[in-house]
Order: structure tokens, then sequence, then C-alpha cells
């Protein structure tokens, strides 16, 4: 059965604004959807760096199977819960990272028609102290089952306390960006991530098998 692939992008560019330094380890936020735009207010009233957040799906087709479970493809994703995270690492988020520990602000719940684009901002975040900041995306149906892969299809796991919410996490690809005590962001280069959805499984079948006698040149076939 031909591989059924599914992905959408989620492009991260940077702005900064504001001229206070804020802590960064913000766990709470107003979130505010404006002409289909979403704001998410991570500085309690501070001024900090504005983050927009652009989710875009490939244009896919995919191929139905009988009692089995097609992939799954932009129209099947409902919500998308969004977190800001950040770590030590620079050059692009770590392979067997652990987003749930790294979070900074989220999860932020915005409802998806499954077509278009899909823009997030979040803004007014703080320094990120040396550190780098990433995004990080799960994808849920109507019936809120995650529907990225474990570990966005790579064979390294998501750390422990990733682990313990789901595995079904993808995070930003590329090096992530720093923002200085000045709140001024290190690069207006756009990050990018791929959330790689589930591909389909196939159809189970089950039968019972009744033995026919052997005839009189082979011995009778039996089972147990």
């Amino acid at each position: 059965m031909k591989k059924l692939l599914s992905g959408l992008s989620l492009i991260l560019f940077v702005t900064a604004c504001g001229t206070n330094n804020i802590s960064p380890n913000v766990t709470t936020s107003s979130v505010v959807e404006k002409d289909g735009n979403v704001i998410a207010d991570v500085g309690n009233g501070q001024k900090g760096a504005n983050f927009s957040v652009k989710i875009n799906f490939a244009s896919l087709k995919t191929k139905a199977n009988v009692n089995g479970t097609t992939a799954k493809t932009s129209a099947n994703v409902a919500r998308y819960l969004v977190y800001l995270i950040k770590n030590p690492a620079l050059g692009g988020y770590p392979d067997g990272g652990d987003p749930i520990a790294d979070r900074v602000a989220g999860p932020f719940t915005i409802t998806y028609n499954g077509s278009g684009s899909k823009l997030v901002t979040f803004a007014n975040v703080g320094s990120s102290s040396g550190q780098a900041y990433y995004a990080a995306v799960r994808a849920q149906d109507l019936g809120n089952i995650d529907i990225i892969k474990n570990n966005n299809g790579s064979a390294t796991a998501w750390g422990s306390s990733t682990a313990d919410v789901t595995l079904k996490f993808a995070v930003s690809n590329s090096a992530g960006i720093v923002v200085d005590n000045n709140l001024q962001a290190n690069t207006p280069d756009a990050m990018t991530v791929t959330p790689n959805l589930l591909d389909a499984i196939g159809a189970i079948l089950e039968a019972n098998v009744t033995p026919n006698d052997g005839s009189s040149l082979l011995p009778a076939v039996t089972g147990s």
C-alpha cells in the first residue's frame, strides 16, 4: 500500500518592540481573535517582542481504504494547541528534547476550519536570557484526538514530561529566536515547522479456517 503522508507548515516571523525587560517565564496569557488572526499576549501588560506565527497547509489528496483509517489531512484538523517554548540550544531544537518541560506559555487553543492559513502572534515576550525561543504545535480533530505522528515521525522520542501528555508534538526545525535584554530579536528570518499527520492504517481482516480432508495422495490437513 502506498504510504500516505500529510503535512502542514508553521512559519514563524519575528519582530521586536518595547524597551522594558520582562521575565520570559510566563505561564498565563490573554488570547484575542480579530479578523481571523489570533493574538496571545504573554507579557501581562508589559512590553516585549512579538512573534507572528503563520500556519499553512499544502494541497493534499488521499485515497480512502475500506474499514481502516485514512491518512489525516488539514481537513481533519479542528484545532491547534500552540506553545511558546525555550531551550539553551540556539541552532535548532534538540532531538529528544522536552517541549512540555521547555514551555514558556501555552497551550493556546486555536480553532481551525480546515482550510487556509492562520496567523498567531505571541505578543510582548520577554528576553530569552541567552537561550532561544521555538514554537511547538499539536493538532487535534473534532474528537479532541491528537493526529500528529509520535515525535513528529522521528525515531527519537520526546522527553518524559512531554511523553506524560502526548508524544504527538511538532517543534520548529530551524534555528531558534534569541531576544536580548533590549527586547530585540536576533533575526527577522522565518522559523518553520512541518508537523507530520498520521498515515493511513489498513483494514484488519479476521477469518476462521476449517481445513479440508487431504486427498489420497497427501495426508489430511489438521490444525490446532
